[in-house]
């Protein structure tokens, strides 16, 4: 029977210590295998990066109007496809920036060079240069090191985060609320999605946790302008033309 106290004991042990140590320790494992790719933007300040990636969509203006009335910037990571097919209209408060999320939804890992760079580009070329944060996010995975320096000034550019509540398959506006809670640490990237379904469940997200994180002390921010952010320790400074987009904060699918 002692043995059973001991090894139940060691059970709550353990799962208080990863508790409270995965938050903080994911991202520095990811930044050593991944170092040309931002997981967070280190700071002494409680500010959570907001991104949502996957628009725009039907219910990209609604989730606008949450950001709107909770006074919440954010960084949008678009899909070509659906700039074209939606516009970016429902997207046009000042508080947001955009990202390129690539042509299409494809696996990063399954694009070819040809592809990959023309993705890049088609996309590119339809994001307003004044709104555009700088930033790239690979879909649905890293694919490789070769693969990743074929996106322009890839270095300090491709940014993915680690405050990522598995929205892809849990559906529960709560359970991916307090997900959240949990991943948060200061500096950290928190990743959310737009379109038909997810962009609903995200919406009720951001309802519940930013007055949750509000209340922790926590600021939430659009991601800073890429010429102004700390850039990962593997590269040099990359030279750029891209224009700011506001102050710098204090300072990363899966």
């Amino acid at each position: 029977m002692r043995r059973i106290h001991l090894a139940v004991l060691s059970i709550l042990v353990l799962g208080v210590v990863g508790y409270a140590t995965i938050p903080r320790a994911l991202p520095l494992v990811l930044e050593l295998v991944y170092p040309d790719v931002i997981f967070r933007f280190p700071g002494p300040d409680r500010v959570l990066y907001l991104t949502i990636d996957d628009g725009p969509s039907s219910v990209s203006k609604s989730i606008s109007a949450v950001l709107d009335n909770e006074h919440v910037p954010a960084t949008f990571f678009l899909v070509g496809q659906r700039i074209e097919k939606f516009g970016l209209a429902d997207l046009s408060h000042p508080d947001l920036s955009f990202g390129n999320h690539f042509w299409s939804t494809s696996a990063f890992s399954t694009l070819q060079t040809g592809t990959l760079r023309s993705a890049h580009s088609a996309t590119q070329a339809l994001i307003p240069a004044d709104r555009y944060s700088g930033y790239t996010r690979l879909p649905s995975d890293f694919g490789n090191s070769p693969q990743r320096r074929q996106i322009p000034d890839s270095c300090g550019r491709i940014v993915m985060g680690t405050v990522f509540p598995l929205d892809h398959w849990i559906s529960d506006p709560r359970v991916l609320a307090r997900l959240i809670e949990w991943l948060a640490i200061p500096g950290g990237i928190v990743i959310l999605h737009d379109g038909e379904r997810r962009g609903i469940t995200t919406r009720e997200v951001l309802r519940l946790v930013i007055p949750r994180l509000k209340a922790k002390g926590y600021s939430l921010k659009k991601l800073p302008s890429v010429n102004q952010s700390p850039l990962p320790t593997s590269c040099s400074k990359p030279t750029s033309s891209v224009a700011p987009i506001g102050p710098l904060p204090i300072v990363v699918p899966l």
